[in-house]
């Protein structure tokens, strides 16, 4: 897991290396842009026109929705034994 290989670097004293490629800092910087200041900036926007309570529905809408549109567009098939909300919510609208 993510939080276990962190806890693991941060305990051996390894620090975090940036790689120069192009990839990466391409990657690097579209998450800082676009995941970051213009989705919170969006998020805050939100906030401010809906009020809290009804922005909170949309944090919780989004991993769902993304699940959904990226099984969608990957073809993925979710297994039965494995079936999260957002499964049976996607069987359930399709």
């Amino acid at each position: 897991s993510p939080l276990r290989a962190n806890a693991w670097a941060m305990a051996i004293g390894r620090p975090m290396r940036f790689g120069p490629s192009r990839r990466y800092v391409g990657a690097w910087l579209y998450l800082t842009i676009a995941g970051s200041v213009i989705a919170f900036t969006a998020y805050l926007t939100r906030v401010g026109r809906m009020g809290a309570d009804l922005a909170a529905y949309c944090t919780v809408l989004f991993p769902i929705v993304a699940l959904n549109v990226s099984a969608a567009v990957e073809g993925y098939r979710w297994p039965r034994r494995r079936c999260s909300v957002s499964c049976w919510w996607r069987q359930a609208a399709w």
